[in-house]
């Protein structure tokens, strides 16, 4: 038991060692804010989508951007 406590220390005292650990911490947070980023971008679709109907069934601009959130300049560009 000793000897595979020590093997343990020396191993993850290893540079290398270390290094993959970092890698794969650094891979997990690029997957999670991927994954952040992509809900963000699908609710900024969706704020779109509603802002355009709302525009084709000739709702003020004001209103649009009250109820989605969107700047005035988002909703002209659509």
């Amino acid at each position: 038991m000793i000897q595979a406590v020590e093997a343990y220390r020396s191993v993850s005292a290893s540079d290398e060692f270390r290094e993959i650990e970092r890698q794969r911490d650094r891979t997990r947070r690029n997957e999670a804010s991927a994954l952040a980023n992509a809900e963000c971008r699908g609710r900024t679709e969706e704020k779109l989508e509603v802002a355009r109907k709302m525009k084709a069934k000739g709702k003020p601009v004001e209103e649009i951007e009250e109820m989605t959130g969107l700047t005035v300049d988002d909703i002209l560009r659509l």
